[in-house]
């Protein structure tokens, strides 16, 4: 899944307000060229689901990031993925799980009713629900 290992970043200026020698953290921002810190979980699930399906469609609510990394896990293992967004989420990070493939479908005036209409078209059309 062109899986490469994410960097690391020191950070001096938090442990020295933690007052600690040292703070790292992982920058997993850039993860899959998705900009999304959540890629890594939704890409895995898909994969090893196309494992066991021939065919695969997959959805999930979500307000960006969790979306991403879905489509993107989608994209890459020739899966079917819809992500389910609030009207809050704006239209740019809709157009950015489009270009990885995903039907976006606008559920509602919130996160909640996102994750509502996921639930009730997924048992509908048989969508398998990967949440995060």
């Amino acid at each position: 899944a062109n899986y490469e290992p994410s960097r690391v970043v020191e950070m001096p200026a938090v442990a020295r307000a933690l007052g600690v020698a040292r703070v790292v953290a992982k920058d997993e921002s850039d993860r899959f060229g998705t900009g999304s810190f959540k890629a890594l979980g939704g890409a895995l699930v898909v994969d090893e689901l196309r494992e066991t399906r021939e065919h695969l469609s997959v959805a999930t609510a979500s307000a960006g990031n969790h979306g991403l990394g879905v489509a993107w896990g989608a994209r890459n293992a020739g899966a079917e993925a819809v992500v389910y967004l609030g009207n809050q989420v704006s239209e740019a990070m809709a157009d950015r799980m489009r270009a990885l493939g995903a039907s976006v479908v606008r559920a509602g005036e919130s996160y909640e009713a996102s994750v509502a209409k996921c639930k009730a078209d997924a048992a509908e059309q048989g969508h398998v629900i990967i949440q995060d």
